[in-house]
């Protein structure tokens, strides 16, 4: 199994990418939903380690995978289509709410 000082990725670059997960996600909570940020302290700490096994699985996955250089826009794509609907129809507004009218 090849490990990430194989690749040239050190685990703080690995860890970063879970960290910029987890700032995004954050960003995202507090602009459309409600600030979060009470979660930080332990987010930064399964993020890091997130970020690490995640690549350490695709790490000793990859060799088995076929060469697909379509795949990741592909997928990019199929997600889009998907979520497309839910976004437009929480942009739309209330009129197409579950809730009732009071919130």
């Amino acid at each position: 199994m090849a490990s990430a000082v194989d690749n040239d990725l050190s685990a703080y670059q690995l860890s970063a990418s879970g960290l910029a997960g987890l700032l995004t996600f954050l960003v995202l909570h507090h602009l459309w939903i409600v600030p979060i940020w009470f979660i930080l302290p332990m987010g930064v700490v399964v993020a890091a380690l997130g970020g690490v096994a995640v690549h350490r699985s695709y790490d000793a996955l990859r060799a088995s995978l076929p060469a697909r250089t379509w795949a990741a826009p592909a997928m990019f794509g199929v997600v889009t289509v998907i979520l497309l609907p839910s976004f437009v129809l929480a942009e739309m507004g209330r009129r197409w709410s579950t809730w009732p009218r009071g919130r």
